[in-house]
């Protein structure tokens, strides 16, 4: 990845909104795939505030990232959140919706054995938010959809071998919320 695509640290907010969320992926070994790139994380936080937040997320086979920054660029970068994808995920485009610095295509993740939230989880600290990304073109918002389709499509390929999503969460001892999406780091 060159260092065009990715946001300098030093960079301002107003020149972050600007870049593109580009979807890249690679395979290693020919069996894990990885998805990373800038989304927007959208939502709404403990106190009912609206937020946009420039985030870099990364699929690495069954897992999920978000960083605050490139983890290709600082080595050692730790995720603001992180989890799992499990069968049950579904991702759902909303379509295009209009924040402070443009238009955005938005994508929601819910549980489908829980409809009534629909993308909503409480954290460990009961603070509301919800798992939502945006992109900049719809295009890019789609290329995320099938991403985790082809991600969600490994957890159910693991779970016909007999290999179980919440027994991989157990033993890294991680907190999961709704078992398929983020949880806080």
């Amino acid at each position: 990845m060159s260092s065009e695509d990715s946001v300098k640290p030093n960079e301002s907010k107003d020149m972050r909104k600007t870049r593109s969320t580009i979807l890249r992926s690679r395979s290693i070994n020919g069996e894990l795939f990885e998805y990373f790139g800038w989304v927007y994380h959208v939502g709404v936080n403990s106190i009912g505030q609206e937020f946009c937040h420039f985030r870099y997320l990364f699929i690495r086979g069954t897992y999920v990232e978000m960083y605050k920054r490139d983890p290709h660029e600082k080595p050692g970068t730790k995720p603001i959140r992180r989890g799992v994808i499990g069968p049950t995920l579904l991702v759902e485009d909303i379509g295009r919706r209009k924040v402070s610095h443009g238009d955005v295509y938005v994508l929601r993740f819910y549980n489908r054995l829980d409809q009534t939230k629909k993308g909503e989880w409480f954290s460990k600290n009961s603070s509301f938010d919800c798992c939502k990304i945006a992109c900049t073109t719809a295009d890019d918002a789609q290329k995320w959809m099938e991403a985790f389709d082809h991600a969600k499509q490994q957890v159910e390929y693991e779970v016909t071998k007999g290999r179980s999503v919440r027994d991989r969460l157990s033993m890294e001892d991680q907190y999961v919320v709704s078992i398929f999406f983020f949880s806080r780091k």
